[in-house]
């Protein structure tokens, strides 16, 4: 939320401005990678021995985003040296 402005919806709520720009990957993977983590160490502490179906899901996921953010500075650099 920080690089984007926020709009109120009433005094207890609000949500991001997305009409300034459209987001950049780096914010959702960083978000993707947390919430992944978080929620991996939660199934383990909950069912350690039911939770693997769901970890190795949540692990794949990890992966993706991590090829994305690799692919995605890839492409930066390829783009910088067009400049």
């Amino acid at each position: 939320m920080v690089e984007y402005h926020l709009e109120d919806i009433d005094e207890n709520s609000f949500r991001a401005d997305f009409k300034w720009h459209a987001p950049r990957p780096l914010l959702l993977n960083a978000i993707t990678l947390h919430a992944t983590q978080a929620v991996i160490d939660f199934a383990c502490y909950i069912a350690p021995e039911d939770s693997d179906p769901i970890v190795e899901g949540l692990r794949e996921l990890q992966k993706r985003a991590r090829l994305l953010s690799r692919l995605h500075e890839e492409f930066l650099i390829l783009k910088l040296r067009d400049i």
